[in-house]
């Protein structure tokens, strides 16, 4: 994210939403200020000077953030970022499209939007994250080709809790890592522009809100 001591975080997401670690720790990390609110959103934000905003695109959508002057980072994630959104906000503000699943520690490749894109790339893996875009039989897709996104690397967790069948059908191995797990995220995506581009869903997986 590129902060500092001197930023000023919101805490949009619920504490319940892994996404929120993202906002709480980097404000503890750099020793900056952490915005709790409880009403009137850009309000409180406008008085505290928030600098730092996250959050989904369906909320940051209804958010009035062109009154929010201080604003310089926007980082959206946890569901298909729009266009529209992009077109609204990454004009005067760093706006970073983040993806991710809880499997993985939160989000694993990150990209930083420009105002002129034509379409939203969900970017490449961050630090320490592997991914590899994979067929029904786990072997690479050419490249542009539709495939399963595969995540590993240090954030890839152990498996679910006391669900050991489902465990071994999503947390895999493969021949290009060897020993090294990997994580089906059941997502569909494809390179393009040397970047990654969500398709959509391999199955009919819905997020109740």
């Amino acid at each position: 994210l590129n902060v500092s001591k001197h930023d000023v975080f919101s805490q949009l997401f619920g504490i319940a939403f892994d996404g929120s670690l993202l906002e709480i720790v980097p404000s503890i990390l750099v020793g900056g200020e952490l915005v709790l609110w409880k009403s009137n959103f850009v309000q409180c934000a406008m008085q505290r000077s928030v600098t730092v905003l996250q959050g989904p695109p369906n909320i940051l959508q209804n958010i009035e953030i062109e009154l929010i002057k201080t604003i310089k980072i926007i980082a959206s994630g946890g569901e298909v970022c729009p266009l529209s959104l992009i077109k609204k906000t990454a004009k005067h503000v760093r706006f970073l499209n983040m993806y991710g699943p809880t499997e993985c520690s939160i989000f694993c490749t990150s990209h930083l939007v420009s105002y002129c894109d034509s379409w939203v790339s969900i970017g490449l893996p961050i630090s320490n994250v592997q991914v590899i875009i994979v067929n029904e039989s786990l072997n690479l897709v050419p490249f542009g080709c539709v495939g399963e996104l595969l995540i590993g690397g240090t954030g890839v967790g152990n498996g679910y809790w006391k669900h050991s069948e489902l465990t071994k059908q999503c947390f895999v191995t493969t021949k290009y890592f060897a020993g090294k797990t990997f994580y089906k995220s059941g997502d569909l995506v494809r390179w393009r522009e040397n970047t990654l581009e969500y398709i959509g869903r391999k199955d009919r997986q819905i997020k109740l809100k």
